[in-house]
């Protein structure tokens, strides 16, 4: 937040919308929320936090989940810088607001987890998932909607093994 104004910085919007293309000519509406690491104060250069204050996360979210739903998304995700052992214990607030899935990214190590519930429902599942260092790999999250609701999802880490000087390879390429 800018400390002067109490708002979200100009340059880092707390969240934002896609409009991500489907079969059959059809778009899923999915709200994107971002956190940065409330660490950075201490961790980072300090003349880049310079007039900014970071929250704890729940807090941002309890801030910014309800403005995202009010944009009538049919999905929610989080891209957080931290470590997915740090966001995990937020899966109970982020299912009450029906979050499907948060992309962590602090550790130098992949990782996934589905907090379930311990249940066969996927409507009420939370996928945590960070792709690794460096970029070398990333999470893919694949939802299945029924009625609006997600009855299945399949995730996985793929790695990139393009040469950094590579054209841009798009899912139509088969990731």
């Amino acid at each position: 937040l800018d400390v002067a104004r109490g708002t979200p910085q100009p340059r880092a919007r707390p969240f934002t919308i896609v409009d991500v293309p489907l079969d059959g000519g059809q778009t899923l509406k999915v709200g994107v929320v971002g956190l940065g690491c409330f660490e950075s104060p201490v961790t980072a250069d300090v003349r880049h936090m310079v007039g900014l204050s970071f929250e704890p996360y729940r807090q941002s979210l309890a801030r910014w989940l309800p403005e995202v739903e009010k944009e009538g998304v049919d999905v929610i995700v989080v891209v957080a810088h931290d470590a997915l052992s740090i966001l995990e214990p937020l899966a109970p607030f982020l299912r009450s607001h029906n979050v499907v899935a948060v992309a962590g990214g602090h550790e130098h190590r992949a990782g996934i987890f589905v907090d379930d519930l311990g249940n066969d429902d996927a409507a009420d599942d939370v996928v945590f998932c960070n792709g690794g260092p460096y970029l070398r790999s990333f999470c893919r999250v694949d939802l299945t909607l029924k009625d609006g609701v997600v009855a299945a999802h399949a995730q996985k880490i793929v790695n990139v093994e393009r040469p950094l000087d590579a054209a841009a390879v798009t899912f139509d390429d088969g990731l």
